[in-house]
């Protein structure tokens, strides 16, 4: 089978889920929690759950090996507010781009 020894292997969901999945977690500005996911997905909070912390996995094993090299550009962006108590919560979110001189990027992290 063509699903064997992918995170598809053992499902019993539907391959579009799945790939409706992938969609909404590299596809959102922000974060997307496992309750978000439940509701677009129509599946339950655990099985929200386990997909999206397969993919995740997925993806942080994929770009281990990559290194940025040449000249690296980097954004960032301060992103929070204030909680109900006045306290100030903030995070920082930083990009990098790696890019040859005159080029187009070759890969970016977040």
């Amino acid at each position: 089978s063509a699903l064997c020894g992918t995170i598809f292997e053992a499902t019993k969901l539907p391959l579009t889920r799945w790939f409706l999945a992938m969609h909404l977690l590299t596809q959102a500005k922000n974060n997307v929690s496992a309750l978000e996911l439940k509701r677009h997905l129509g599946v339950c909070y655990k099985s929200a759950w386990l997909m999206k912390h397969k993919l995740m996995e997925v993806m942080r094993l994929r770009e281990d090996s990559r290194v940025l090299d040449g000249r690296v550009e980097i954004d960032d962006a301060y992103l929070g507010g204030e909680f109900s108590g006045g306290s100030p919560e903030f995070f920082m979110r930083c990009s990098t781009c790696s890019t040859a001189a005159r080029s187009a990027p070759s890969s970016v992290t977040a």
